[in-house]
């Protein structure tokens, strides 16, 4: 089956990160909503604020709500944990699992995300799963940096109920672009995106129609077009140019017609 025989999905997810306070995360949701009206209704739009402005932006329909994280278990007694059943009950719909931030920083291993995607999918969430190399690793060349993503996905998603993939998008972040101003070349970010689409179709037997694969790290108005352009990169995830408003529009704007 060619991973690119059926019309490819327009995905655009913003990450905010630790950004910004939480009375700039209503003034800057209030941007981008005004924004909606010059966007392409084909691109489907998510949305990434901190826990603490979950309860405060106010999306309309066309954005779908997402947090940065959940914890490994249900509810119960985990201090500062929040629980997927949380984010459910505050209009939740999506969440991140296995940004390489949270794998650096809190070291999330194969087998704590596993537990947080089952958490997820148990409260009805849909998942962005986050893979990509460092740079030591792109500085062996491009087969050993896709070995890394392949065995990053390998290590969770086949671990999963047959079921969950249909919930599942991938987002190719390579670690050594996360923001750092460097940007995979179209051409380097379309092979690994490439590589894992047909791992997709190969092992798990669905097309990236109900498995998308998204490209971050780095991406911004001014490579968008090009990155966006590449025949298995059905979108972005976007950390910074999601911070402002006319940016994330041009984002969205950089998807070819179809």
């Amino acid at each position: 089956m060619d991973t690119c025989d059926m019309a490819k999905r327009r995905i655009l997810a913003g990450n905010w990160k630790c950004n910004p306070l939480p009375s700039r995360g209503v003034e800057l949701a209030t941007s981008i909503v005004r924004t909606l009206e010059h966007i392409p209704t084909n691109v489907e739009l998510l949305i990434f604020p901190p826990y603490t402005h979950l309860h405060m932006v106010d999306f309309p329909v066309r954005i779908s709500l997402g947090a940065q994280n959940c914890a490994r278990h249900g509810l119960g007694p985990y201090t500062a944990d929040i629980a997927a059943a949380m984010l459910h009950d505050m209009g939740v719909t999506h969440v991140l699992i296995g940004h390489s931030e949270r794998r650096l920083y809190h070291g999330e291993t194969g087998d704590v995300l596993v537990m947080k995607i089952r958490e997820a999918r148990q409260s009805d969430l849909k998942i962005i799963y986050c893979c990509g190399e460092p740079e030591e690793v792109r500085a062996q060349g491009e087969e050993a940096a896709r070995d890394y993503v392949i065995q990053q996905i390998e290590e969770v998603l086949l671990r999963l109920q047959e079921d969950d993939k249909h919930y599942i998008a991938i987002a190719y972040e390579p670690v050594w672009a996360i923001g750092t101003g460097k940007t995979a070349s179209p051409e380097d970010a379309e092979y690994m995106c490439k590589a894992i689409s047909e791992w997709i179709v190969e092992k798990l037997g669905i097309t990236t129609e109900e498995m998308p694969v998204l490209y971050g790290g780095s991406c911004n108005p001014s490579n968008a077009k090009a990155l966006f352009a590449q025949p298995h990169i059905s979108g972005g995830l976007i950390g910074t140019a999601s911070l402002n408003a006319a940016d994330f529009l041009a984002l969205a704007q950089s998807f070819p017609s179809e």
